[in-house]
């Protein structure tokens, strides 16, 4: 059975009006007024004596609510318009401050894991050992603290930068997002994750984040580094190809690194320098050999 917009609203205003009639109807008895229409006749023609005194209508300012459409109940319903929201400059900016103090919280971990290893390192040098043996195995005790220290901290730096890129990911303003406020923050947040990722060896994650970082600016297909990491992640890959007998595999991850590894070498050296003419000796030999080998 279906109902035009004009019905709906008749049956919600009978549904307030009759039961509130029925009421009026049998705590007021002696009210011989025929119908609603005749009681607003009437006072219409008598007025309000509240209202005439006052010289209003009797209904004041403090007393009337405006209509208002936020309702957290109907919002709620449709979760995958949350996201328009961002749209809004105010919105994506604050996304973006709020990731910038994630990222900045990871750079202060680190800071503080290496001050703390420092501190050790100076206490540790003045002390005298009457052995050799002895302080041989203090400065292995010392180094794996100081291992235990960083990787804790690392792990802890990962968990903020996940938090700014999340962020990042709710920044929705085009104007924001090709802003040179926006690339230079999310080239930082994954220049600092991708240097913490390659200390934990974890290089197979890499390798997404540096071909993103590459394409965010032109800027950034000038620095040297980032194609020598994604060399040595897709030389890890290679290993692992050949280690599953995967020649196909081998193959395709051989070029990518050597690929990355020439871009590296003029980058960093130039192509006229010795440095360079070594480096691509080496590929070629490389690019010789078997695969699986």
């Amino acid at each position: 059975m279906k109902f035009n917009i004009f019905t709906i609203l008749t049956i919600c205003i009978s549904a307030v009006f009759i039961p509130f009639q029925f009421a009026i109807g049998e705590s007021n008895a002696s009210d011989s007024s025929p119908n609603l229409e005749t009681n607003i006749k009437k006072t219409e023609k008598t007025g309000n004596k509240t209202g005439e005194e006052s010289g209003s209508s009797g209904v004041t300012e403090k007393n009337f609510y405006p209509g208002e459409w936020e309702d957290e109940d109907i919002t709620n319903l449709f979760p995958e318009f949350d996201s328009i929201e961002n749209l809004g400059s105010d919105s994506s900016l604050e996304n973006l401050k709020e990731s910038k103090k994630h990222y900045n919280n990871s750079i202060q971990i680190i800071k503080k894991a290496n001050d703390e290893i420092n501190q050790n390192r100076v206490k540790w040098s003045k002390i005298e050992y009457p052995y050799a043996w002895k302080k041989s195995e203090e400065e292995k005790s010392q180094n794996q603290k100081s291992a235990a220290i960083l990787r804790k901290a690392r792990m802890n730096a990962v968990s903020d930068l996940v938090l700014a890129i999340k962020k990042l990911d709710k920044v929705k303003n085009p104007g924001v997002i090709k802003s040179e406020d926006y690339l230079n923050t999310k080239s930082s947040i994954y220049i600092q994750f991708i240097k913490i990722q390659y200390r934990l060896n974890n290089l197979s994650v890499i390798i997404p984040l540096l071909e993103e970082y590459l394409e965010l600016k032109s800027e950034n297909r000038t620095k040297a580094e980032p194609f020598k990491l994604l060399s040595a992640a897709y030389k890890q890959q290679e290993s692992f190809a050949k280690n599953n007998h995967n020649i196909e595999h081998a193959i395709m991850y051989r070029e990518l690194k050597n690929k990355n590894l020439r871009r590296f070498a003029e980058l960093k050296y130039g192509k006229e320098s010795d440095e360079y003419a070594k480096i691509m000796k080496k590929i070629q030999l490389d690019e010789a050999r078997d695969p699986m080998k």
